[in-house]
């Protein structure tokens, strides 16, 4: 068995012979440091790399003779000893472009490279990428670039290199047709119509590379793979588009029924029906029309029913119309209506206006006017906001930013009922403005592992502010480790912090840390910090996306942990 090879801990590195640089910047581009074992063998290639790392930072005439090693330096250890010269630091000079179609002054902007500056060769190479994709993105995918000359100028024993690069864009490039793979049921004007590219445009490939996140976001393929480029002839390609469509509709249906008991019959009669649907179109017949049905009984006092449909580029235009009806019974408080219309408006890829006009019915049990001074009322608000969203995927994003901001301004009308009016001396009018700021950031770190942070804000502002108008958070959608919409209050706000594993494109585990705050001024001063910690999953399956998190809220022990478990629907 061969004797593996003797290694020797380095104590000091000394550099010997004549370099411009001081020793310290010369080592930095040493692999070797003090402390480390070295096998003396590969002296040899450390001092190869030296040499090249040295002449690519500008001292092209840098030569390393020999490294060599001595033993009983410091605490025994090992000296190596760095032989050589640096020779003088060579600079770049004058950078000239010279080109065929596109004016010079656009591609020497590219470079990013200033006489007087180190000279490296790699900063050339990387610049010349940068016009190549310059030129692609004016209509010039096939365009050549390359150094037409280099001459090394000494000046009083300044050295310096002029370059001239040459470019050759050949003829403009146009997209002759744009071909779509796939997709079996999603019409080609669905697909065509998010993208920024048509037949007959000029070829450009900043757009091209935007094609696969564009028709990500319309949430309706699995997969989506890079175009393709095919020449068809000297000016004209054919664009490519190979998608797979995913599952756009989506049936969860869980129903179950409590019979009557000694308990459950106190103050009622018989039994009475739990359980989930949610039944949801993202694609309606190929069009990308959305319609999306929601009924959800947790316990006899508690019902959550929602109905909405979007129409998208209404006229052919970039703007999304929907509608919608809610109605919540919250634990035999009292009972919420809203009807809605909403617009979107896309001014550019990542930038769109909102704009919604809503009513809300609030009607109460009569044991909450009276205890809780909750009147009957209707709301009608208006809601105008922005939002900018760059996320790569809107179900498991890998880097991007969302962030969205809206006003609402409504009017609310008190109508009952009488005794109430009179005894809290109630106007039947009040002015109600509220603001919500969502902002969600994610963050690619190591392979497959994403950071997300989310900050979240609601507040309204009205002068006879009751129950009905506040908001409600906590659980698996804002603050998890409670119970679902645990918490309410004119003013609230959560962050969501998570750390994911990304197991597919659909798919995660993470652990998160959330934290929540609410406060409300009357008709008592209350406020809470609140947090919740735990771990959760996303699973993608045939059914949709299976969601479970495990959280635990302020003072739980594990025993107390809540269970978060639903399908998301990103509808």
């Amino acid at each position: 068995m061969p004797k593996p090879p003797e290694t020797h801990k380095v104590a000091d590195i000394e550099v010997v012979g004549n370099f411009d640089l001081p020793a310290k910047e010369l080592l930095r581009f040493f692999p070797v440091k003090p402390g480390q074992k070295i096998d003396p063998n590969a002296l040899r290639r450390a001092a190869g790399l030296l040499q090249r790392q040295l002449q690519a930072n500008g001292y092209l005439y840098a030569h390393i003779d020999s490294v060599k090693l001595e033993r009983g330096g410091q605490n025994n250890g090992a000296r190596i000893f760095i032989y050589g010269a640096s020779g003088r630091l060579v600079k770049f000079g004058a950078i000239k472009v010279v080109a065929d179609s596109l004016s010079p002054e656009e591609y020497q902007s590219e470079l990013s490279i200033r006489a007087g500056e180190p000279f490296a060769k790699n900063r050339i190479d990387e610049g010349i990428q940068r016009i190549l994709r310059l030129a692609a993105d004016k209509g010039f995918p096939f365009a050549e670039a390359s150094i037409d000359s280099a001459r090394i100028i000494n000046r009083k024993g300044q050295f310096s290199v002029a370059v001239k690069i040459a470019v050759h864009e050949h003829q403009p490039v146009f997209i002759k047709d744009i071909l779509i793979r796939g997709n079996t049921y999603t019409k080609d004007r669905v697909i065509l119509r998010e993208l920024d590219l048509f037949p007959g445009m000029r070829y450009s490939e900043r757009k091209i590379a935007k094609v696969v996140e564009q028709l990500n976001r319309l949430n309706i393929f699995k997969s989506v793979n890079e175009p393709e480029i095919l020449r068809v002839s000297p000016d004209s390609v054919l664009i490519r588009i190979d998608v797979e469509e995913g599952n756009a509709t989506l049936f969860n249906g869980v129903v179950g029924y409590i019979p009557e008991t000694a308990k459950t019959a106190l103050g009622k009669s018989g039994g009475y029906f739990t359980g989930l649907i949610d039944l949801a179109f993202r694609n309606l017949f190929g069009t990308g029309r959305k319609f999306m049905v929601h009924w959800k009984k947790a316990d006899r006092y508690s019902e959550d029913f929602n109905f909405s449909y979007s129409e998208p580029w209404v006229f052919n235009f970039p703007v999304d119309l929907g509608l919608g009806l809610n109605r919540v019974v919250r634990d035999t408080t009292y009972i919420e209506w809203q009807n809605f219309i909403r617009g979107e408006l896309r001014f550019f890829g990542h930038l769109k206006a909102i704009l919604s006009v809503r009513k809300k019915t609030i009607i109460p049990d009569s044991a909450a006017s009276h205890d809780l001074r909750l009147p009957l009322s209707d709301v009608w608000s208006g809601e105008a906001g922005i939002v900018y969203d760059t996320r790569d995927d809107l179900l498991n994003p890998r880097r991007g930013l969302y962030f969205r901001n809206s006003y609402s301004w409504g009017v609310k009308k008190i109508t009952g009922p009488g005794y109430l009016i009179r005894e809290d001396s109630l106007t039947t009018r009040d002015v109600l403005q509220s603001v919500a700021l969502d902002v969600e950031g994610y963050l690619p770190l190591w392979r497959n592992q994403v950071a997300a942070v989310a900050a979240h804000i609601r507040q309204i502002k009205g002068k006879q502010l009751s129950l009905g108008d506040y908001f409600w958070f906590g659980g698996s959608r804002t603050l998890r480790g409670y119970r679902e919409n645990q918490f309410s209050a004119p003013l609230i706000s959560w962050v969501n912090l998570e750390y994911r594993f990304l197991l597919n494109k659909n798919s995660r585990v993470f652990l998160f840390n959330d934290w929540g705050y609410y406060q409300q001024r009357s008709p008592a001063e209350l406020k809470e910090l609140l947090y919740g910690y735990g771990l959760g999953i996303r699973l993608e399956t045939p059914l949709g996306i299976l969601g479970v998190d495990y959280g635990l809220g302020k003072g739980d022990s594990f025993s107390r942990g809540k269970i978060h478990f639903g399908l998301v629907n990103t509808f």
